[in-house]
């Protein structure tokens, strides 16, 4: 394998004698042309585009799009597309050709980028569908036959680039705002990547000689642009691209491509904790017991010896390893909101080392917690900043400065030049060790103030929920009261509301016994953020409840309180025995409930397995084809109240 060190001085060089603009960036990273930019899938193939090709199809977009756009150099285009070869392509086609690049959020609601297009007066956007009535839409496709235009194009001839990119705000508390970022604030930011790399050699572990960084985080992201777009494609590393969103669509990309490095906010981590104690749950009682045990062991010896002690990880863990991300896995960074302490022990015990990030919009991405040993992980530190930039706390609040922040600042009211020498407020809670790493516990105005004078974080306290029953949580100041607000999927079962409840109290128990005073609980099957968001904004949240988008029931209603185990088996066995129905294309009062399903009911091989797909997705259980004790409506009653631990 190449000598890693050596290549990274050289381009790190190439940075440092550069003009610092976005020109320059784009070649320094495209004059890598024998490397593999980036993998699809495409008809069920994995296809490759090298540097070379990313270049000259980027040089020929600016062709398509110099000619497509009338409206002047140097105004801002809208760039409004999801991670792909095209949004690549496209950004860097706006730049060439001379626009300035307005990253438009796909995850945000349409009122929100209408604002955003009005404020910086885009007359033109690049979008994969006519989304926005009001300005010029030039259609962007993925197609093969799109793609074969553009390449059949000259190169445009003549650049004169354009030298800044306008990034939205996640507009969690429906303030919009824009953040602009030209050359030179991205090419220090792009400079930290050696630092990082010289902190942890983590960071540039390959697997069979590739690195491969999964394309999940969105590039029009501060997150996604700088630490996962940026910072790899400078070393010529490659991106694969997901289908979809879907989760099983991610880890089969994770695992087919042999993906090592994956960067996300907590959801996903929160989401894949979930999957690896599903497939610990799903285990006999031994299995289980052992590894709850070496969850722990597993820590503390990493914590000793960290690169021996992950591969003791992997190994003990490996049948969850192959269940879950697989094990190409080399590097994660969560960031983008507060991940939980549960899922932070469950991912660094098995083996997949986890380090947290911090940054935003305003001020670019500026720390990465990246002590080798998890403990450190454990703790929640984001790190110490990055070589660009100053951190100091003042009223335990964190402020920044520096030079890869932004250059300007424009929101409804005002257009704010960035002084680099000035102190940037971030309004998140901050402390400092005595080692000089930060801590970031939530947000200045997020904090609720109790009637004995108390204040209370809802973050931190979402971060000690142990909920993992529900489809999501949220902790929310509803009439002047510390709420618990839980998600739940429409018609639960009995069995499941049963566990629910169990979870649900012992979590507002164990928060009050800690000093939480959690004073009510609700539940709605409504969304609590939108599908695409990356995480619950308190501020939409309370609003969407206030207009009654979102109805909350108490959780008092949730259950009746005397639960009779006897009612829940005649409900199960109910849902089993219409499932059985179906696949089998019988009536219910023909299955006998001891009836076996191939030799008396007439059931095929084919049939049985989808039979247990349909109960999967029914009780969310992962049913084994080696149970050959499966077999009757009663057989499978039993297995799903076992796995639910009601037995």
């Amino acid at each position: 394998m190449e000598n890693l060190i050596k290549y990274v001085n050289s381009k790190n060089k190439e940075l440092l004698n550069s003009n610092y603009t976005l020109e320059n960036l784009f070649y320094i990273i495209h004059n890598q042309e024998d490397r593999i930019f980036g993998e699809y899938i495409d008809n069920f193939k994995i296809v490759s585009v090298s540097y070379k090709d990313m270049k000259d199809y980027a040089l020929k977009m600016a062709n398509y799009l110099k000619t497509s756009i009338n409206d002047a150099k140097d105004s801002y285009v809208g760039l409004y597309l999801e991670n792909s070869i095209n949004f690549v392509a496209c950004f860097w086609g706006l730049i060439l050709a001379g626009y300035k690049v307005a990253l438009l959020n796909c995850k945000l609601p349409k009122v929100i980028n209408l604002n955003v297009i009005e404020l910086l007066n885009i007359k033109t956007i690049i979008a994969a569908n006519d989304t926005f009535n009001e300005v010029k839409t030039i259609k962007i496709d993925n197609t093969n036959k799109f793609i074969a235009e553009v390449n059949g194009l000259p190169c445009i001839d003549g650049i004169s680039a354009a030298n800044e990119i306008a990034i939205c705000s996640t507009a969690t508390s429906l303030n919009y705002k824009v953040c602009i970022y030209n050359g030179t604030d991205l090419m220090h930011q792009v400079l930290n990547a050696k630092s990082i790399i010289k902190a942890n050699n983590m960071v540039k572990a390959h697997y069979e000689a590739r690195l491969k960084v999964l394309a999940f985080l969105p590039f029009y992201h501060i997150f996604g642009l700088i630490a996962a777009y940026f910072w790899f494609s400078i070393f010529g590393r490659t991106f694969v691209f997901l289908k979809d969103y879907a989760p099983d669509s991610i880890l089969n990309t994770i695992k087919r491509h042999k993906v090592t490095h994956v960067f996300a906010v907590p959801i996903l981590w929160n989401t894949i904790a979930k999957e690896i104690k599903k497939a610990i749950a799903a285990e006999d009682d031994k299995k289980q017991k052992l590894a709850a045990k070496w969850l722990s062991r597993s820590i503390s010896i990493q914590n000793i010896f960290p690169k021996w002690g992950q591969k003791i990880a992997r190994k003990i863990f490996k049948e969850i390893i192959d269940k879950t991300l697989g094990d190409s896995i080399k590097f994660l960074i969560t960031g983008g909101g507060y991940v939980a302490e549960d899922t932070l022990k469950i991912i660094n015990g098995i083996g997949y080392p986890l380090f947290n990030g911090y940054g935003s919009t305003e001020i670019g991405i500026t720390s990465v917690e990246l002590r080798k040993r998890p403990k450190y992980r454990l703790l929640s530190t984001v790190g110490k900043p990055f070589k660009s930039v100053q951190y100091k706390i003042e009223d335990d609040t964190l402020l920044v400065k520096g030079l890869s922040t932004c250059s300007k600042i424009i929101t409804k009211d005002k257009v704010t030049d960035v002084d680099k020498d000035s102190w940037y407020h971030t309004n998140d809670i901050a402390k400092m060790d005595k080692c000089g790493y930060f801590y970031i516990s939530g947000r200045l105005d997020d904090v609720y103030l109790a009637q004995s004078g108390e204040k209370y974080n809802p973050d931190l306290i979402e971060k000690k929920c142990l909920l993992t029953k529900v489809a999501n949580y949220c902790i929310l100041e509803l009439d002047k009261q510390l709420s618990l607000i839980i998600q739940v999927k429409e018609n639960v079962n009995a069995l499941d509301k049963k566990i629910i409840k169990e979870e649900v109290d012992g979590t507002v128990s164990k928060l009050r016994d800690e000093g939480f005073p959690i004073n009510k609980v609700f539940y709605t099957c409504d969304a609590l953020m939108n599908q695409n968001a990356i995480k619950v904004s308190r501020t939409i949240l309370k609003k969407n409840i206030e207009a009654g988008l979102i109805k909350l029931s108490p959780f008092a209603n949730f259950i009746e309180d005397d639960f009779d185990l006897t009612a829940v088996n005649e409900e199960i066995r109910a849902e089993v025995t219409k499932v059985f129905s179906e696949v089998l294309d019988k009536d219910v009062k023909d299955i006998d409930p001891h009836a076996h399903f191939i030799f008396d009911l007439g059931g095929t091989s084919l049939d049985y397995i989808s039979l247990l797909v349909k109960l999967k997705s029914m009780f969310d259980i992962d049913f084994s084809m080696g149970e050959a004790s499966l077999s009757s409506v009663n057989d499978f009653c039993k297995f799903i109240i076992r796995k639910k631990s009601l037995e």
